[in-house]
């Protein structure tokens, strides 16, 4: 604490830019200016009665730089990717530490520019954060965000079926996980009742036969790519039967059916 005695007034000067809540008190409050660091001179002045004259004392303040750290954007990945962070800095600083919520790790955590790799199984939202620390008597500067790890969408049309020619078929074994949207879609020439539906109805096109695949597309949360999945439908042939024209023959006679016609039978 400042001393004085045998004064009338005091007034405390200073060599910076900053300012005192009251220069003519003896233990005032100093203020330093916007961004002002360095070594400041700060003098007392005490004036003395007549005839005394005045008397000056002064001491220098050294005000340190406060360290200050930036760290990235909000971000997202996709589950089983990495983060390489690019546009974290820090200043005034005597050394950097990573640090996060979640089970994965960083590349470096001492380090500018490392990428984090997230743990087993790990999605969600987890929170990480650059902290720098600067010279004392400063405390540290934490700068944190956000990544969200986007789970992986997942799609499975359905196991091979069969069906006759003319029918239709319910897609009951499609499954799907972690999707925004679905898609169906066929090689052939029929349409669904719903492709957007995870179990909607095929309706093969007229006379359409053989092998047709209906694929399912699950849409992923950016950054996440899609998921795809092919079933194969096979469609029978309908067997067609024709016992032949209306005839007439006589009592005793026999008839051979030369004109039946049959396909598609077993």
């Amino acid at each position: 604490a400042a001393e004085a005695s045998g004064y009338t007034s005091l007034l405390w000067e200073t060599s910076g830019t900053g300012y005192f809540d009251n220069p003519n008190e003896l233990n005032p409050v100093y203020y330093p200016g916007e961004n002002e660091t360095g070594f400041v001179f700060l003098s007392l002045t005490a004036f003395g009665n007549p005839p005394c004259g005045n008397s000056t004392d002064y001491f220098y303040l050294e005000i340190t730089p406060a360290p200050q750290a930036y760290i990235d954007e909000d971000a997202s990945i996709c589950e089983g990717d990495y983060y390489t962070f690019i546009n974290d800095t820090a200043f005034n600083y005597i050394y950097i530490f990573w640090e996060t919520s979640g089970s994965g790790y960083f590349s470096d955590p001492y380090s500018f520019h490392p990428t984090y790799f997230p743990g087993t199984g790990e999605t969600g939202q987890i929170s990480i954060s650059l902290t720098a620390y600067g010279n004392s008597p400063c405390e540290e500067a934490v700068s944190s965000m956000t990544l969200n790890i986007e789970i992986t969408p997942s799609a499975f049309a359905g196991e091979p079926a069969i069906i006759c020619e003319n029918e239709s078929y319910f897609l009951a074994d499609a499954t799907a996980s972690n999707y925004s949207s679905l898609f169906w879609e066929t090689s052939g020439s029929g349409y669904f009742d719903d492709p957007n539906a995870l179990n909607p109805t095929y309706f093969p096109g007229t006379g359409e036969i053989g092998y047709v695949g209906l694929s399912l597309t699950a849409y992923g949360y950016a950054p996440c790519t899609d998921a795809f999945s092919v079933m194969n439908l096979e469609i029978i042939a309908a067997p067609l039967a024709f016992a032949g024209e209306e005839a007439i023959i006589c009592e005793n006679e026999s008839y051979f059916l030369s004109e039946a016609t049959a396909s598609n039978y077993s």
